[in-house]
């Protein structure tokens, strides 16, 4: 059982993470002193833990793609870099709720919109000022942000955070673009293998990374255990 510091101190909770070991139920002196366990497994199994009930669960998948650094693409100048062409983390913020519609923490009762939202608003704080994303990237129509993008590098690996396009402005190729300036910037940062995690139950994101060269890398099942008031 393992304490999730950030996660406990942001939602003033205490929750844990357990990885799976074979053991079909936990014991309630290994758990008691928790609000929630994220509890991950590799296979799709039913467990019970003592004196906690599930709330939701869900298949994250883990996308990779290789990089090949002989082939940088031209920049595409419809997509901007926040580096270059700074915006207010204001205007992501809608754009950030929408990326996070099928979140384990949009879709768990037990957590609150207000809370999902602060979380993340965080997300989009931290990665501005780059604390958790080395880039940002984002384009837009007149003065209205359609799309952005956040990636974290990370020596030869990068992972991308949050990717998002506004309704109204899906199905212009905007996702393909900004994935397109992602992979640039990588080919030309000798990132070699690119990262990218969405749900299962997201198809539509699942279908676009899968025709934009991204094979499966690995599947974890992830639960919400709440304990019993």
């Amino acid at each position: 059982m393992n304490r999730l510091s950030w996660d406990s101190d942001f939602f003033a909770l205490e929750i844990a993470e357990y990885l799976h070991n074979g053991l079909d139920t936990l014991s309630n002196d290994q758990n008691n002193a928790f609000d929630l366990i994220v509890l991950k497994t590799e296979e799709e199994q039913s467990i019970a833990i003592e004196g906690f009930y599930p709330n939701f669960s869900e298949s994250k998948i883990t996308y990779s793609k290789p990089i090949d650094i002989t082939n940088i693409k031209d920049v595409d100048l419809t997509v901007f870099d926040h580096d270059i062409n700074p915006i207010s983390e204001n205007e992501l913020f809608d754009l950030a709720f929408e990326s996070g519609k099928y979140s384990r923490f949009k879709l768990d009762s037990n957590f609150s919109k207000d809370q999902f939202e602060r979380l993340y608003k965080a997300w989009i704080i931290n990665s501005l000022n780059k604390k958790m994303a080395t880039k940002t990237f984002y384009t837009r129509n007149n003065d209205k942000i359609t799309g952005f993008v956040t990636l974290k590098k990370n020596e030869l690996a990068a992972q991308i955070g949050l990717i998002g396009v506004r309704n109204e402005f899906q199905g212009q190729k905007i996702g393909t673009r900004l994935m397109n300036a992602v992979i640039s910037y990588c080919a030309n940062h000798n990132v070699e293998q690119l990262y990218v995690a969405t749900q299962k139950s997201n198809s539509q994101a699942c279908i676009f990374y899968e025709k934009n060269g991204f094979n499966v890398h690995d599947v974890l099942h992830i639960s919400h255990f709440w304990k019993v008031n």
